[in-house]
């Protein structure tokens, strides 16, 4: 099972990703040509992919650059970007299944008060200008729709388990649309239902308090199925979300995320799609903390979310675009309009072997720095367009969610701001170790009120 947008206003990912049957595998599972994660091999358990909304903007938003918006400095004569950005591409599993003529069946109670808006938006998302700028890249095609409205009443709770036999049942005796290769089922859970799941102790626990959304597969903890692919959005779960000014703009800013990742990934488990961040880029995957599909790579920003245009008029999430990466954009689509990207890019990495809590080993670029030991990191500040006065840089240990207590390590910026094309660099020393060989350095770019950008750096502690 994959999990995705956990709750917010939550800062610990790593209690969440404990839960066994609702982040029992965050971000991980199944066969895949990738190795495990950091945190252990997670095969055979339920994938999930929960994330903070908007918490890095919001973190970054607490100990901002004080003083003007930018450093006043002039552009300098370089192309834009200065240098070919060094960063992350989500892979695509060997074998892996991708929807190329996706069908959506939307399944809603008739005495669910949001049914016509829901109905609204699942009729328009699969053939609007959002939907192939997120999806067309990863080898997936319009998506058509078909309601389903179940006219008994809901029920006053339902939990996560016991949603897994529900799907199967009602496709196995033809109660809803027949299933093939290219069918998600996507189930809107009315406000007024409780949603629960069961904690790693066994205790029924409410899972609003850390999940907004999944999407997974039935059978998932089978060897025989059969697999169909489902996503949930509870919109009890939507109640109280910072991030979009309405219940209903939270509950398909979800259901977007959930149905670009169930067509771009519908099997996360059996067979997994556009998972896992490349090996060479470990570092975003510490960064996501293992959160790793297209659209769990851009959950973190306030900027992910805004409302679409005439042919979507809902709230909606960014994703991730390898094409936007590469090309030096940003990599959260459709991209802003009239908005610069601007971050840095690091120069001549090593290869650092990175040996997990539960003792698999990984190479990846990065910096090693042996305990006890100081290293100057070399970048480059790059730019898309030209930024009117260039930003400021600053680093934090982890990530933007995570910061790491106590401290392991001593980060000096040497170069705090800059434009594109100026060269720059941070010094590390690293003080001690924790459980694994690698500590992960965030670097901060801000200028003005315009979203934070972030770079991940990996350090080899050995």
């Amino acid at each position: 099972m994959t999990l995705n947008r956990l709750r917010y206003g939550s800062f610990s990912l790593l209690v969440f990703c404990a839960i066994p049957g609702l982040a029992a595998a965050c971000g991980g599972g199944g066969s895949s040509s990738d190795p495990p994660l950091l945190s252990g091999d997670d095969s055979g358990s339920p994938v999930f992919d929960a994330g903070i909304l908007g918490a890095a903007d919001s973190a970054a938003d607490a100990d901002a650059d004080a003083g003007p918006n930018d450093p006043g400095l002039a552009e300098l004569d370089a192309s834009y970007p200065a240098v070919t950005v060094d960063i992350a591409q989500i892979t695509l599993n060997s074998g892996g299944k991708v929807l190329s003529a996706p069908h959506i069946v939307t399944v809603v109670w008739k005495d669910d008060p949001n049914l016509a808006q829901i109905e609204a938006f699942a009729g328009a998302i699969g053939s609007s200008t959002y939907w192939s700028s997120t999806t067309a890249e990863y080898g997936v095609g319009a998506a058509t729709n078909e309601n389903l409205e179940i006219a008994t009443a809901a029920p006053s709770s339902l939990s996560e388990d016991s949603l897994d036999s529900f799907v199967t049942s009602n496709v196995k005796s033809g109660a809803w649309p027949a299933y093939t290769d290219q069918t998600v089922y996507m189930i809107y859970i009315p406000q007024a239902v409780s949603f629960t799941t069961v904690d790693g102790t066994g205790k029924v626990v409410d899972a609003c308090s850390t999940v907004a959304g999944y999407h997974t597969e039935t059978g998932y903890d089978s060897e025989s199925g059969p697999y169909y692919p489902y996503g949930v959005i509870p919109e009890l779960c939507a109640v109280g979300d910072p991030t979009v000014p309405t219940l209903l703009a939270s509950v398909t800013a979800t259901a977007a995320h959930e149905i670009i990742e169930s067509v771009t990934d519908p099997l996360p488990d059996v067979a997994p799609g556009w998972l896992y961040f490349d090996q060479q880029h470990y570092s975003f995957e510490m960064y996501n903390d293992e959160q790793d599909e297209i659209a769990d790579a851009c959950e973190n920003y306030l900027a992910s979310y805004y409302q679409e245009g005439a042919d979507l008029p809902f709230y909606v999430q960014r994703t991730w675009s390898n094409e936007s990466a590469a090309a030096g954009h940003d990599p959260c689509v459709p991209l802003a309009p009239s908005e610069p990207y601007y971050n840095i890019s690091i120069s001549d990495p090593d290869t650092v072997t990175v040996t997990a809590d539960d003792g698999t080993r990984h190479s990846s670029e990065g910096y090693r720095i042996p305990p006890g030991s100081t290293r100057t990191i070399p970048f480059t500040f790059v730019s898309d367009v030209p930024t009117d006065g260039g930003w400021f840089l600053s680093a934090i240990e982890g990530n933007v969610i995570d910061e790491v207590s106590p401290s392991r390590l001593t980060i000096s910026v040497d170069t705090p701001q800059g434009v594109n094309g100026q060269t720059g660099s941070i010094t590390v020393t690293v003080n001690s170790v924790g459980d694994t060989t690698a500590q992960l350095i965030t670097m901060k770019s801000r200028r003005g009120d315009t979203p934070g950008r972030y770079m991940p750096i990996l350090i080899g502690t050995y």
